[in-house]
């Protein structure tokens, strides 16, 4: 398993690594906080995000629609988390 966070920040890679024997089924996450990273590793483009903000659904699906082609990231889950505690 492997995942992609923004708004998130690593919580969700931080919570499933609390887990004992994660490490047998999770590879890690790419924390894309920033935009230009949104851009750059899953082609988020500049417009949706000015449109519709960062932390907005439109984005979240662009980045899971835009997740780099590697048979690391063989399943796309894309949740979105407004606040996660």
């Amino acid at each position: 398993m492997t995942t992609s966070e923004s708004y998130t920040g690593g919580v969700i890679a931080s919570k499933i690594t609390s887990i004992a024997e994660s490490f047998d089924y999770y590879l890690g996450t790419i924390v894309t906080y920033h935009t230009d990273l949104k851009r750059a590793l899953f082609s988020v483009p500049a417009s949706l995000i000015e449109k519709h903000t960062v932390v907005s659904r439109a984005v979240a699906e662009a980045m899971a629609k835009g997740v780099p082609p590697t048979n690391i990231f063989n399943h796309i889950l894309c949740l979105r988390f407004p606040l996660l505690t």
